[in-house]
């Protein structure tokens, strides 16, 4: 303005820099309100997660209820079953410390053929092999034959 009350800077000179500050301005105004308004969805994203965390919490905690609940009512009837299993191992003419004899068939598929044969707890397995466990025949039967 002083250079041009003394002729030295022309108007529209001084026009376009006043309307390039007024621009420059109003971009800063802007990007102040986008500013403020990321703020606003940052906080509301960060509710959003915490609310999702308790949530899952909440969730998880129930869900340890129940598990803790199951175990403590498995605790409760293990003495009971164990007992049972006693009573009806000497039902069967078994003593309690008899085991009873497993059978142990191993299926192992080879690259041509396929090969089954008895296993004992010392055989080891590889990859790919098949494992079927039963009771030996002769207890399997003996089972049947008492509890008819």
């Amino acid at each position: 303005s002083a250079l041009k009350n003394k002729g030295l800077a022309r108007s529209s000179s001084l026009l376009e820099l006043g309307l390039s500050l007024s621009t420059k301005e109003s971009d800063l105004w802007k990007l102040t309100a986008d500013r403020s308004r990321l703020q606003l969805v940052m906080n509301d994203l960060n509710s959003r997660i915490a609310q999702v965390d308790q949530n899952f919490r909440s969730q998880l905690l129930i869900e340890l209820g129940a598990v803790q609940k199951t175990l403590f009512e498995t605790d409760i009837a293990l003495p009971s079953a164990i007992v049972q299993r006693a009573n009806r191992q000497k039902i069967i003419g078994r003593a309690f410390d008899k085991q009873l004899a497993y059978e142990i068939k191993v299926t192992r598929v080879g690259a041509n053929d396929v090969e089954t044969f008895i296993a004992s707890e010392m055989t080891r397995l590889e990859p790919g092999d098949i494992v079927e466990i039963r009771i030996a025949i002769e207890d399997a039967q003996s089972i049947e034959a008492v509890g008819q």
